[in-house]
């Protein structure tokens, strides 16, 4: 099993360890498509779901149980666990074991980080699983399909970045830093990371530190052996990068003088496409292809009105555009603290 480096440092308190995970980048992006501020804080997972709105769909929709907006996909990091790949840096091992590894027994849960509600539901999903091959087809399709789609921005950027959070912190175990400095994250979560890991084996059971790079804020779970504390790894310049790219790629779409009209003409309310083709002289398939360019960027939906399926401009998605812009060039025209010309 591939990973980086794990070698913490020896002090009081419990065993601390700095991994990787692929695992848990892969978590956070599934969990990205149920939760829409995960996605619009993470430009990568933003452009994911953008480029590819039927893997979404399929995220978004897979467990139809009543879990908390917070699980998640929790019972992936159980498997991975069982098969001894958490710690994996890629996804081929874990992908070459999911089936086997979803239909074997029950595996022990602790999962004292969960409310009992959610833990059951990890429980029944485990069991459904491991009940239907025709499920576990899906699960794994679903898992190895949006992997595929964040691997390259993976290896390119987001392990780049959490190798050198990894070596920041075992730098800081190294310096002597507790184990509380090292897991110190945004969330408030009262003293459960202090009682799960007074939980801890003496001999056998480690505290272990996840940078993710596909992460919201933070993670906390606790599996048998194991307490992991997820933690932001700070992307630098890779999230500037794809935060620009998702920008371009609609004002791409939007630098076609025709598409930029029909834009116009949508804000003025719902239209056809055979009502944008006559009233930009234009034939009716080049009409629908320019729907459909502004439709991949998220820029039109579909709505009904009365018994007429009709275009109309998204909403959600031209705000986010705007704040986009906004963003970047409020500080070009607000400089502030920039020294005033000679």
């Amino acid at each position: 099993m591939p990973s980086l480096d794990d070698t913490g440092g020896t002090r009081p308190g419990p065993r601390v360890t700095v991994r990787a995970s692929a695992p848990v980048e892969l978590c956070w992006a599934l969990h990205a498509a149920t939760k829409v501020d995960f996605r619009l804080s993470h430009p990568a997972l933003e452009a994911l779901y953008d480029d590819h709105p039927e893997l979404l769909e399929q995220a978004a929709a897979f467990w139809d149980d009543d879990a908390s907006p917070g699980l998640g996909f929790l019972e992936l990091l159980v498997l991975a666990h069982e098969g001894d790949e958490l710690f994996a840096v890629d996804l081929a091992g874990l992908l070459s074991k999911i089936d086997a590894l979803c239909s074997r027994p029950q595996p022990h849960l602790s999962l004292a980080s969960e409310s009992s509600a959610d833990r059951q539901v990890v429980i029944d999903r485990l069991a459904r699983l491991r009940r239907s091959a025709r499920l576990r087809r899906s699960y794994r399709s679903l898992l190895a399909s949006v992997w595929d789609a964040i691997g390259p921005t993976w290896q390119q950027w987001g392990r780049r970045a959490v190798e050198a959070v990894c070596a920041d912190k075992r730098e800081q175990l190294a310096r002597g830093a507790a184990w509380h400095e090292i897991t110190r994250i945004e969330c408030d979560i009262g003293d459960l990371l202090s009682r799960l890991v007074a939980g801890l084996d003496a001999e056998d059971g480690d505290l272990v530190v996840i940078p993710a790079y596909f992460t919201h804020k933070s993670l906390l779970f606790d599996l048998p052996g194991h307490v992991v504390v997820g933690v932001p790894a700070d992307p630098s310049g890779a999230e500037s990068r794809a935060r620009t790219q998702a920008l371009a790629r609609r004002l791409k779409t939007l630098a076609d003088p025709t598409r930029l009209g029909i834009v116009d003409h949508l804000v003025q309310g719902p239209s056809t496409v055979s009502e944008l083709a006559r009233h930009f002289e234009i034939a009716q398939p080049t009409a629908s292809n320019h729907v459909k360019l502004l439709r991949d960027a998220g820029l039109v939906t579909d709505i009904r009105v009365g018994s007429r399926r009709r275009l109309a401009l998204d909403p959600t998605t031209v705000e986010d555009l705007l704040e986009h812009l906004r963003a970047m060039l409020e500080p070009m025209a607000h400089p502030g603290s920039a020294p005033a010309p000679h």
